[in-house]
């Protein structure tokens, strides 16, 4: 049985969460234009502000790591020598952008707490959703919602998105917003879930469903582990039901199984039978690229060739890798990739540390969707998209955060 807290309260906001929300809805309908790096600096400035009155800030060791990642691309930039300059400087733009909004974002859990963090974050997304929803429909039943071109409202560049993007931010919002709806049941956290959920299958993306489907099965176990065995059994039987409810639509229903359906099917087919012959062109072109990734690695692959290597040696594909390590083995070496997964080693590091102290369930679902997280970056590159690794810096300020401490 569900029960559920049906009181929404609603609380005034300073400057700084506001100007969080209109950020988190910059990143999704307007994230690489002038309103969204605006978006970004007014937050930053704003958080700065805060912690300079206050005289009250936090730090962690996980910034080090990343700002070694971009040290030994300035050395690599310098005394090894890149495939192109050019390339290689946007990166590390990108890169050192991508740090000072993360150190941003992690002085306001702290200041505000983790609780309102989320919430403002999955409030300011679902907003622009709602937003690209309503101006792209019609782009749900070509592949899923996106707004790949500035179709809309061209004076304010709304637009520029990719279904794939779209739906990994709404797939992180989900899962921080499940993890609070598990924390405390209320109408407010459901309503929030659920429609970031229904957004994540509107984009039609198979890996990201996946990440849904172990945050939701993981999440409950974890959250009732100490159930009684015939709760266990009949959650086990629910889980197993609702699956198979979930496969008969989507392989059933012609509308689901046009738009997901057959692609999730290819996709199991191509994992666990070699034997297959692939007709999914995205997945056969991510198979050419794996390909080519490997023996591209090969050319340097203690240091790596530079950021863009990959695009630029393929310039007859096109592509990037689609590939989180291959993409950093080809540009950055082993001593980058090793350098870049630090910080998922530390946080899952600290999450192992925190449960054996004080065995919690937060931990151990932080630490399976952090893991499951670093798995499917093998279909998907995340470190130059600042907006994804979101995920993992609202990890970090729950795990910095004194135990029992939400605000």
């Amino acid at each position: 049985v569900i029960k559920m807290n049906y009181k929404l309260k609603i609380e005034r906001k300073d400057s700084v969460e506001w100007m969080f929300i209109i950020s988190s809805i910059m990143a999704v309908i307007a994230p690489s234009t002038i309103w969204g790096y605006t978006g970004i600096m007014l937050f930053l400035s704003l958080i700065a502000l805060k912690v300079m009155i206050n005289r009250k800030y936090a730090y962690s060791v996980y910034f080090l790591f990343e700002a070694a990642f971009i040290v030994y691309a300035v050395f690599q930039y310098l005394y090894i020598g890149v495939l192109s300059s050019q390339y290689h400087f946007v990166y590390i733009k990108t890169m050192t952008i991508t740090l000072v909004f993360n150190i941003g974002l992690f002085l306001f859990i702290q200041l505000y707490g983790y609780v309102k963090a989320i919430l403002d974050y999955c409030v300011g997304i679902s907003i622009g959703f709602l937003v690209l929803i309503v101006l792209c429909t019609k782009s749900i039943f070509r592949g899923g919602l996106a707004a790949v071109e500035y179709q809309h409202f061209y004076i304010f560049k709304i637009g520029g998105v990719t279904s794939v993007y779209l739906g990994w931010i709404a797939a992180i919002g989900f899962i921080l917003v499940y993890f609070l709806y598990l924390e405390e049941k209320n109408t407010f956290r459901f309503i929030l879930s659920l429609f970031l959920a229904i957004t994540v299958i509107l984009t039609g993306r198979r890996k990201i469903l996946l990440f849904l489907a172990v945050a939701v099965i993981g999440g409950k176990y974890f959250r009732d582990a100490q159930m009684s065995a015939a709760k266990k059994i009949r959650w086990i039987f629910v889980t197993i039901l609702t699956v198979l409810i979930g496969y008969y639509c989507l392989t059933k229903i012609p509308v689901l199984y046009n738009f997901i359906g057959k692609r999730l099917i290819d996709a199991v087919q191509y994992i666990f039978d070699d034997s297959i012959t692939i007709t999914d062109s995205s997945l056969r072109t991510r198979a050419t690229l794996l390909t080519r990734a490997e023996k591209l690695w090969r050319k340097n692959k203690v240091w790596g060739q530079g950021f863009g290597s990959f695009i630029l040696l393929n310039k007859d594909i096109g592509y990037y890798s689609h590939n989180n390590y291959w993409e950093l083995l080809v540009g950055n070496g082993i001593v980058g990739l090793v350098l870049y997964y630090i910080k998922y080693i530390y946080l899952l590091f600290v999450c192992f540390k925190k449960n054996r102290k004080h065995t919690n369930w937060r931990y151990k679902y932080l630490f399976v969707m952090v893991a499951v997280f670093m798995v499917l970056e093998y279909w998907q590159i995340t470190f130059m998209y600042r907006h994804l690794t979101v995920f993992l810096i609202v990890v970090l300020g729950i795990l910095m955060q004194k135990e029992n401490s939400k605000k």
